[in-house]
C-alpha cells in the first residue's frame, strides 16, 4: 500500500498512529529464541542500498547487526527474520526519500530488494511518502506490481458543507481554549 501526501498533510501522524493501533493490537513478546515483533516501522535505508536495507530489517527486529555477513547470508537472514518473527506489518515512512539518495538505477536495485522482501514476508507494506514516493514505486515493474493500492491523503480542506462544519467547530474551540480575543 501507497499512501501519498504532501507535506504537512498528516503522513507521519498516520504512520504514528497506524503503528501504536497496530503495536496495541499486536504487541510485540518474547520468545524462548528470539522477539515477535507483529508491527515494525522501518526506515529508508542511509545509505540507500540493499544490503543497509537489510540491516535495518534486522535492526527493528532486534537482531544484532554488527555481525558481519556476506551480502547473499544477509538477505537469507532477514527473510527468514521476517517470517520467525511473526511480522504482519511494516510500516515505511518517508518513502520520498529514495529517490533523492539515489541515482535512477540505484533506485531500481533498492526497489528490487523491497520486492524480495515483501515476497518473504506475509506483512502488509504500507509506504508513506509525498509524490516522489510515486517515483520510487514506479521505478521497478514488479514493484508497482507489489504495491498496487496507492491513496492519497489530501490537505484539511473546506469545500464541503461538512469540512465546514468541522472547521467552524474547531475554531469555537480554540477560541474556548485560547481565549484570541481576550485583552493582554
Amino acid at each position: 500500500m501507497l499512501v501519498i501526501g504532501g507535506a504537512g498533510s498528516g503522513k507521519t501522524a498516520l504512520h504514528d498512529f497506524l503503528f501504536e493501533i497496530a503495536k496495541r493490537r499486536y504487541p510485540p513478546r518474547e520468545d524462548p529464541i528470539q522477539t515477535i515483533a507483529p508491527v515494525v516501522t522501518l526506515p529508508v535505508p542511509e545509505p540507500a542500498t540493499g544490503h543497509q536495507l537489510c540491516v535495518n530489517t534486522l535492526g527493528v527486529l532486534g537482531e544484532p547487526t554488527e555481525v558481519k555477513r556476506p551480502k547473499d547470508k544477509t538477505l537469507k537472514h532477514v527473510k527468514k527474520a521476517l517470517i520467525d518473527c511473526e511480522v504482519q506489518l511494516i510500516l515505511v515512512d518517508n518513502f520520498q526519500n529514495l529517490p533523492e539518495r539515489r541515482g535512477k538505477r540505484g533506485v531500481q536495485m533498492l526497489g528490487a530488494r523491497y520486492c524480495e522482501l515483501i515476497d518473504a514476508s506475509h506483512a502488509l507494506w504500507v509506504y508513506l511518502g509525498t509524490q516522489l514516493a510515486r517515483k520510487a514505486r514506479d521505478s521497478d515493474d514488479q514493484l508497482i506490481k507489489r504495491i498496487p493500492f496507492q491513496a492519497e491523503l489530501p490537505y484539511f480542506g473546506i469545500g464541503t458543507p461538512e469540512d465546514r462544519l468541522v472547521y467552524r467547530k474547531l475554531i469555537e474551540n480554540l477560541d474556548d481554549w485560547l481565549p484570541l480575543a481576550e485583552p493582554s
